[in-house]
């Protein structure tokens, strides 16, 4: 097993320090040198590996803007462009596993790699070079970052109360292995997962058809009480420790759950042992920051098929309309702009379709009579060449649904808090200037960088140019959007209390909550302190590989 020499190696590191960043420095370089052996790379040495950790955080920055918390003070205006690294990056980890894809067709080994040669072929019979190395890829990576979550959240847990850190230590391995399964249940890494129902059948009193798609909240079922006494507490005297869904159940069951759980256990224990002393550092705590950024135009819309006998938003009264799923904003939309024309969520049935393309097959199908999405998904689905009818919307509906960052607003007092808020915030607004800046003056361009971070999103069988083109329709979309926002608003994050009130009332919650205390614009001035025409210059003179 190529667990514990890596542990070993990575603590050994950190002997000697009197302080050290415990994810930075240990929990996010463990899962891939696991991984590494697991798909049995050639390289392995600390340069290779220090180069799939770096190319899995370029690309995983472009989507969260997680890099900026790691950040001292102002990102320098020399760092080249967020984008241009998370490109670079993607194609740069194609190159290092293209090879040894190629290389591992039709051999007889025991990697993963090899496995997904062998098997591939028996499930999809034109599996090719693209799917191995998107499965490696998905493999890599997925592995990583749910890993590095939940031991990241495990030893929060453990390093926040002494007293169970204490119980841990006394218990000796038993006892970690106890714990880890408490951790995974309370604060394991994958929150839902969406399912296919395959018969009919009655839950709760509640009837599910054939074919519905239903969203399952594992954390939830974790902590039904029915079937764990104290439900929100660490117990590590449960009965069935194992009883719980962070790995999901039965044919669905999470394939690395034994190797997640092996990196767990032998993470902490190994953790504690070498470092009988281990505690938080004084100071700042782990936390969530950020600040709030302004909203969208209103961006949602209720298609069906061409064809459909709908064609007004006060028909869909017992019909069936389908969203990404439950957790999604468009659920809560949805039921918003139904109210606007006196209809309630349970005059629907709203179904789970998952986003995007799957969403669209579902109402081909007619699985669904209408699909509430937003407009970048909706162009997807058209741009996969499925037809859509849109129904006109209210002439009242709200700006609603764009960016909301939280802080805590009774510590941006503090100097080093508000100078990460201020850090976080400032990516932020860089990022989306570009972003918006390339879909409203160089849409090709951004649907070509869109297709590089996320080519599932594409229809298969294209050319690169084709597969642009298909994606372009959503950039446009987007583009004349943003041509409704306030010319006079020039900076990122401002809010006015008008679009609060908006918010408001669009969610039924007047007077419940007080919506003066939702927003500020005190860090607004700070967080656009950046060259815009540096990165507006960056957007228009970015040329598109294959037109060079």
């Amino acid at each position: 097993m190529a667990v514990e020499p890596a542990i070993q190696a990575l603590l050994a590191q950190l002997e000697g320090r009197a302080e050290f960043d415990l994810v930075q420095d240990y929990i996010v370089h463990l899962p891939v040198r696991v991984f590494a052996r697991l798909l049995d790379l050639p390289r392995k040495d600390e340069a290779f590996l220090t180069q799939l950790k770096r190319l899995n955080d370029d690309i995983a920055a472009f989507a969260s803007m997680a890099g900026a918390l790691k950040l001292e003070g102002e990102v320098s205006e020399e760092t080249k462009a967020l984008t241009d690294r998370a490109v670079q990056a993607a194609q740069e980890l194609d190159e290092v596993l293209r090879p040894i894809v190629r290389e591992r067709r039709g051999s007889a080994g025991e990697d993963m790699m090899s496995r997904l040669w062998a098997g591939g072929p028996a499930i999809f019979p034109d599996w090719n070079e693209v799917d191995t190395l998107d499965a490696c890829r998905r493999l890599l990576f997925a592995g990583i970052d749910t890993t590095t979550h939940a031991l990241a959240n495990a030893l929060h847990m453990l390093l926040t109360d002494d007293a169970l850190m204490q119980k841990v230590r006394d218990g000796g391995r038993p006892a970690v292995e106890r714990y880890v399964e408490e951790a995974l249940r309370l604060n394991g890494t994958v929150q839902f997962r969406s399912r296919r129902v395959t018969a009919d059948t009655e839950l709760a009193g509640v009837k599910i058809a054939k074919g519905d798609m239903v969203v399952v909240i594992l954390m939830a079922a974790n902590r039904d009480s029915q079937s764990f006494g104290c439900p929100h507490a660490v117990d590590m005297e449960r009965k069935q420790p194992r009883n719980h869904l962070a790995f999901l159940t039965g044919p669905r069951t999470c394939p690395g759950a034994t190797l997640a759980r092996t990196e767990l256990v032998e993470g902490i224990q190994e953790l504690l042992e070498r470092f009988p002393l281990l505690r938080l550092a004084p100071g700042e705590r782990p936390a969530f920051r950020g600040f709030m950024m302004r909203s969208y135009p209103f961006k949602w819309s209720l298609a069906v098929k061409p064809e459909s006998s709908l064609n007004a938003l006060e028909q869909p009264r017992g019909k069936r309309i389908g969203i990404p799923f439950f957790g999604s904003a468009d659920f809560e939309v949805g039921k918003g702009v139904l109210a606007l024309v006196g209809l309630t969520e349970k005059d629907v049935q709203w179904i789970a379709t998952g986003e995007g393309i799957p969403g669209g097959l579902a109402l081909q199908r007619d699985d669904i009579d209408a699909l509430f999405t937003y407009d970048s998904q909706l162009a997807v689905i058209e741009g996969a060449g499925l037809k859509l009818h849109y129904l006109t919307l209210p002439s009242n509906v709200p700006k609603v649904g764009g960016q909301w960052l939280g802080a805590a607003t009774d510590r941006l007092g503090d100097a080093s808090y508000r100078r990460h808020a201020v850090a976080f915030g400032r990516s932020v607004a860089k990022a989306k200037a570009l972003a918006n800046i390339l879909i409203l003056e160089n849409p090709e361009a951004a649907a070509y960088l869109f297709l590089m971070l996320h080519p599932e999103m594409a229809p298969k069988n294209m050319t690169l140019p084709e597969k642009v083109n298909a994606l372009l329709l959503a950039m446009k979309k987007r583009a004349a959007l943003y041509k409704h926002y306030d010319p006079a608003i020039r900076k990122w994050g401002y809010v006015k209390q008008e679009e609060i009130d908006e918010e408001l009332k669009f969610a039924g919650v007047v007077g419940k909550i007080d919506g003066s205390g939702l927003w500020t614009n005190d860090l607004v001035d700070e967080i656009n302190r950046f060259d815009e025409a540096k990165i507006r210059r960056q957007a228009r003179e970015f040329e598109l590989p294959y037109k060079r």
